[in-house]
């Protein structure tokens, strides 16, 4: 997942006290190129063309102070040595997209309206000897919204599916952002309990993030508690897909705790999974 749901650093932790890998890694060696235009005032098209040699990787140490008989290392991602050349195509547009214009910049100034974006990945086989041949579409709207007392609010949505599977390797199936550590991350486009990879995909699937911060508004009517200047946040995350059903998180949490902290409580809901609670801890530097 090159979203990187897991950071080496907490891979790196877990691996050695914990006795789990969760991080699956591959080498790569790549050449890309990138473009952006602005077609017109809040329209902008991204191109990218690029070419990967990819080779998989084995574990190289179980090393961990976590007795063995506990220990689930897990193998990295099997695949056969390929190569791969990928178009990938973003389309962005903003409605009512307000700006200053200067002799050298332009200055944006916002709109009321949220950022929809199409995107298709095509990998074209047999172009510089590329193997794969797959054609893959996501559908975005997402928008950050002030509520002036009543805080503000987060929200993303997705729709994708893959048009043309013929030959498509795991490292570009569709994957989510998942999470089995205590530290939160990906707040904003990520599950807090979910397996890292337990939903990929090539199947068509919805994917939906709203996150609202309070900046205070309940615990500022709390004697005692005011003074902490605690922030209290609300959360859902949701998943379908064809191969995984549906998936629900829901999120209640606390910011601003010694102006960096925040904590989560986190449920899951699932028709066809176990439902789970977790507590998740994270940092937000937006006090400084």
């Amino acid at each position: 997942n090159r979203s990187e749901p897991v950071s080496e650093l907490v891979n790196s932790f877990y691996s050695l006290f914990i006795g789990r890998n969760y991080m699956k890694v591959f080498e790569e060696s790549y050449a890309t190129l990138r473009h952006r235009v602005e077609i017109v005032n809040g329209l902008l098209l991204w191109v990218q063309a690029g070419y990967a040699l990819r080779h998989p990787l084995e574990n190289t140490s179980s090393v961990s102070v976590k007795d063995g008989n506990n220990l689930r290392f897990t193998g990295n991602i099997t695949f056969s040595e390929h190569e791969a050349f990928l178009l990938t195509f973003t389309l962005q547009y903003r409605p009512g997209q307000k700006f200053i214009s200067r002799p050298h910049e332009k200055i944006l100034l916002g709109t009321k309206w949220p950022a929809f974006s199409l995107t298709w990945r095509k990998s074209v086989p047999d172009v510089f000897g590329s193997d794969l041949n797959y054609d893959f579409l996501e559908f975005k709207v997402t928008d950050a919204v002030a509520l002036g007392m009543f805080g503000n609010m987060h929200y993303m949505a997705k729709l994708g599916t893959f048009i043309n599977d013929a030959h498509v390797e795991l490292m570009d199936y569709k994957h989510f952002n998942g999470n089995r550590t205590v530290f939160g991350q990906h707040y904003h486009d990520g599950f807090q309990l979910l397996d890292y990879y337990s939903a990929t995909t090539t199947h068509e699937f919805i994917e939906v993030h709203f996150q609202h911060s309070f900046d205070g508004f309940f615990f500022n009517k709390i004697p005692g508690i005011r003074r902490l200047k605690f922030q209290e946040t609300f959360g859902v995350n949701f998943l379908y897909s064809k191969d995984f059903s549906d998936y629900t998180e829901l999120l209640v949490g606390i910011e601003n705790i010694l102006r960096v902290l925040r904590v989560d409580f986190v449920f899951s809901l699932s028709r066809h999974h176990p439902n789970e609670f977790g507590v998740r801890a994270g940092i937000d530097l937006r006090g400084f």
